[in-house]
């Protein structure tokens, strides 16, 4: 089995499927690192981008074909009333053996307590920056996973947008909106609840 993070069962970046679920915001510069390394890269959204898929290299693969033959399976889906819960047991289950689980989106995608017995089962690693519920509870059996380097689990405090310039950035949205705020103009990137 493959064994993510080891010397001995290190796989090369070049020789790896990256199965993007969701190709927005973050899963298209995903796709641009992912090719950057040599990587095949094939997504999965509601919504097809035939017109992108030359310009980042990728192909598009129905839901069940991306799980399965996707040596890194990574989520960057929105949460929201029709994907919460998305990726279940059932998903988990086509994932290839020793695959690699990301989530760096939302915890509530996933069937956490399913993902926990794929780990648990050595069937899957996996990666992940949110959790469900958030934070990690201290009894959560992730954490007994995380601390036995065997089975390969990343665990970060949903810190993974975390950069220098993420700060920079966001201050810049935040006194732009400021500026069209008092000229009388519509702020960018409204929420509305």
């Amino acid at each position: 089995k493959r064994q993510w993070g080891t010397h001995r069962g290190l796989q090369l970046a070049c020789d790896q499927t990256l199965g993007l679920l969701g190709f927005g915001e973050i899963g298209r510069p995903m796709a641009r690192i992912a090719r950057a390394f040599g990587m095949r890269v094939r997504y999965w959204d509601i919504v097809r981008f035939p017109h992108l898929e030359a310009e980042y290299g990728v192909s598009y693969a129905p839901w069940d074909e991306l799980f399965g033959q996707s040596d890194i399976v990574s989520v960057h889906l929105a949460l929201n009333d029709k994907t919460a819960g998305i990726i279940g047991a059932r998903e988990i289950g086509l994932m290839k053996p020793g695959a690699l689980f990301l989530n760096t989106a939302r915890g509530k995608l996933v069937d956490q307590p399913a993902l926990v017995q794929a780990i648990r089962e050595r069937r899957v690693s996996a990666a992940l920056d949110v959790y469900d519920p958030e934070p990690v509870p201290a009894d959560d059996p992730l954490h007994e996973l995380h601390a036995d380097l065997s089975y390969n689990v990343a665990l970060t405090p949903h810190s993974a947008w975390q950069s220098p310039w993420t700060h920079v950035r966001d201050s810049l949205v935040i006194w732009n909106n400021v500026l069209r705020v008092l000229r009388g103009e519509t702020p960018e990137y409204l929420v509305n609840r």
